[in-house]
């Protein structure tokens, strides 16, 4: 995943789940990721 504020690789920090939590290294951005589309 590429971060959207610095354009640098974000590394996976967390994955539980659906849900993959990654961190930029290089400008601490925190982004999460869902894996399934839940229906409502």
């Amino acid at each position: 995943m590429i971060c959207s504020d610095c354009n640098s690789e974000m590394k996976v920090e967390k994955e539980s789940g659906y849900m993959i939590k990654y961190k930029c290294d290089v400008c601490k951005r925190a982004e999460t990721l869902w894996t399934v589309c839940v229906a409502p």
